[in-house]
């Protein structure tokens, strides 16, 4: 039976925050302790769903920080633990650990993918030049010819690096800034936790959050919020 849903930020240290309530360790600095937890859904990351069947844990992690969403989806009666702690800092704190990789992951153009080659080739390609369909016929071309579209691909993949950065902050601060309109930040009737209390844990993930930096998800941060 759930008794207890910690809510908090993505980057905020939920994760780490219910080890420290089990008395395990949490206190290694610019480690991400998400693959530690074994125990937890990623249904519930964002409570989505109109219903979820209650797992048999007894507490909850939700990025979800909307008291009433998480009682009426959950259970009405159940506790909850919200993480205050700022949502720019933590947001780029996960941007750094993971949000970065996984859309590189996802979008990022590799030095051995065909199709984005073969559309360079097809962009740069004289009147001369063949109709290529696939890896093969294209490496029985002449050697200038491919070493043209290589040259080409390196470029289109060093310029698609020079805005991977920036792209993927955007991404992932445009989402959650959309969802936490959607379900705003409510802790009535919550216990809340902000990252200035005088407690060790708080203590502990302001020096883990001043640990992460970027100009690049700063400047994207101000763009997606209208913050200056």
């Amino acid at each position: 039976m759930v008794k207890s849903v910690i809510g908090f930020f993505p980057g905020a240290g939920g994760n780490r925050f219910l080890r420290y309530l089990r008395d395990q360790e949490y206190q290694t600095l610019h480690m991400s302790y998400d693959h530690l937890t074994t125990d937890q859904s990623f249904v519930h990351r964002y409570l989505m769903q109109a219903h979820y069947d209650l797992p048999q844990n007894e507490i909850i992690l939700t990025h979800c920080m909307n008291q009433k969403h998480i009682r009426e989806v959950l259970d009405p009666n159940v506790n909850i633990i919200i993480l205050h702690f700022p949502i720019q800092s933590c947001l780029r704190r996960e941007w750094i650990l993971h949000g970065r990789d996984r859309y590189i992951s996802q979008n990022q153009i590799v030095a051995d993918n065909w199709n984005k080659k073969l559309e360079c080739y097809d962009a740069i390609k004289t009147d001369q030049w063949p109709e290529v369909k696939n890896l093969e016929f294209f490496e029985l071309l002449p050697t200038y010819i491919q070493q043209e579209v290589n040259d080409n691909f390196a470029e289109v993949i060093d310029l698609q690096a020079n805005f991977i950065e920036q792209d993927s902050a955007m991404e992932v601060i445009r989402w959650h800034h959309n969802y936490y309109q959607k379900y705003p930040v409510d802790t009535s009737n919550c216990i809340v936790l902000r990252i200035d209390d005088d407690n060790d844990f708080c203590r502990f993930m302001h020096e883990e959050l001043e640990l992460y930096q970027s100009s690049v998800f700063d400047s994207a941060w101000k763009i997606i919020t209208n913050e200056e």
